[in-house]
């Protein structure tokens, strides 16, 4: 009978019919759409528990570090990875009580919300996000601690080799705790990462031909802290490094979410002439290093290849028949799934999984 609704795992089913709106509102974020995806292929990586994790990331700086930060979030909620630490690197007073807000909001809130100073813009968005739902954006940034000594203890904690590093931001953070002489754990902490982290995934380079140039923008925004780090980097950890983006339109971004929401706040201060125009670009190079970490086989190594790095934060690679360091290209059978990953993962409003 008309007004009648069936209740099924979580998604309300109307007889007279849903609007789009409310389907991207509800349906990937009902129990069923989320059983379908935990039990397909683009989900069989699934580890029996979740593998801890670090993030560090210029939040602010642009929308692909909030995107990333969602991604992780969800993935943090479905098992995939613990959070051990977030680490803000760009320079606003906004960052870290953005990821705050937002940790809270998904009922992650014991996630530790760290901060590394660098020179770095605010992209612009993030104190006008916070504004929208009414956090005034007043915590001083220094009130939130710096990453060694949290990071040191959660390091120690966790078994060997079995920490993943997200990086899509300077080397700033990693270069520090490189450097910490023996209060990391009781030793040093390069023995620890060494022997605690399991792999890194860093959103880095601006790749080019041999003849041009190209600011590889993570790298270049602390130059000092870049060479430390790939000069005293544990060889026994492989570093992932790329320059990939899953740039692209993400339909009905804008109004998937109330207008007093985070997310839809944090989309339309990043650039309202999307939302007005209905085409939701999504920023998604710092995104890359999740999908490589979860989907090993939808990338692919050259055999051969240069990767060169230059004391001004410049990168270079190209093909080449010396080998050097390769390069990473993504097979092209698999865009369709990584744009429905994407999708599936900003389409589902982490507040709704919170105690789940």
């Amino acid at each position: 009978p008309t007004g009648q609704h069936e209740y099924i795992g979580g998604f309300a089913s109307y007889p007279n019919g849903i609007t789009a709106q409310q389907v991207q509102q509800h349906f990937a974020a009902s129990d069923w759409y989320r059983g379908v995806m935990a039990a397909s292929s683009i989900f069989s990586s699934k580890p029996s528990k979740p593998t801890p994790a670090v993030v560090t990331n210029d939040f602010c700086s642009d929308m692909d570090g909030a995107v990333q930060a969602w991604i992780l979030q969800r993935l943090h909620q479905m098992g995939y990875i613990n959070l051990l630490g977030v680490v803000d690197t760009e320079g606003s007073s906004y960052g870290p009580q953005y990821m705050t807000y937002l940790l809270a909001r998904g009922g992650m809130g014991q996630v530790p919300v760290l901060q590394t100073t660098v020179t770095e813009a605010d992209g612009g968005f993030c104190g006008g996000a916070l504004s929208t739902v009414t956090q005034a954006a007043s915590v001083a940034r220094s009130s939130y601690p710096t990453p060694n000594t949290t990071l040191c203890s959660a390091l120690a904690a966790q078994p060997n080799s079995s920490v993943v590093f997200f990086d899509g931001g300077g080397a700033t953070t990693t270069s520090n705790l490189l450097q910490v002489a023996s209060s990391c754990g009781g030793t040093s902490g390069a023995s620890l990462f060494a022997s605690k982290v399991n792999s890194y995934y860093w959103q880095a380079a601006g790749t080019t031909t041999a003849s041009g140039s190209a600011g590889g923008y993570n790298w270049a925004v602390d130059t000092t802290s870049t060479a430390y780090v790939l000069a005293h980097w544990p060889t026994a950890v492989p570093m992932y490094v790329n320059g990939l983006s899953a740039q692209g339109n993400a339909p009905g971004m804008c109004n998937l979410y109330p207008t007093n929401s985070i997310e839809y706040a944090s989309w339309y201060n990043w650039s309202s002439g999307h939302c007005a125009a209905g085409t939701d670009v999504r920023g998604g190079w710092d995104s890359y290093t999740v999908l490589q970490w979860l989907f090993p086989s939808w990338f692919t190594n050259s055999a051969n290849g240069l990767f060169t790095y230059s004391s001004s934060g410049n990168t270079y690679g190209w093909a080449s028949t010396t080998a050097g360091g390769q390069y990473l290209t993504t097979n092209s059978i698999n865009t369709i799934p990584i744009r429905d990953f994407l999708d599936s993962m900003l389409w589902t409003d982490p507040a709704l999984h919170a105690t789940k």
